[in-house]
């Protein structure tokens, strides 16, 4: 199984794997208010030249923050990500 180190700039790291399930959150701008919704589950694919690195970046492009579907006690912010290296 192929897997992915991220590197926030607080120094904290993340390892995602292929498959793994990730949650973006999202604004949702209507005329009445501002919040903040659950967006679409995106699951984590293998690109056979280049392994997790488009995959996790296109998700951290969609995302103001996120968590794992393992860990929802935890939220990341994917504008902090410093570096992404696949392992």
């Amino acid at each position: 199984m192929s897997k992915a180190l991220v590197t926030f700039a607080n120094g904290e790291t993340l390892t995602i794997h292929e498959g793994q399930l990730l949650v973006p959150l999202v604004s949702s701008n209507n005329c009445e208010n501002h919040k903040v919704v659950f967006g679409e589950v995106y699951e984590v694919w293998y690109h056979a030249h280049d392994a997790l690195i488009p995959s996790i970046l296109h998700f951290f492009a969609i995302s103001e923050f996120f968590f794992t579907v393992d860990n929802r006690k935890k939220i990341y912010n994917p504008k902090t990500v410093v570096t992404v290296e696949q392992l």
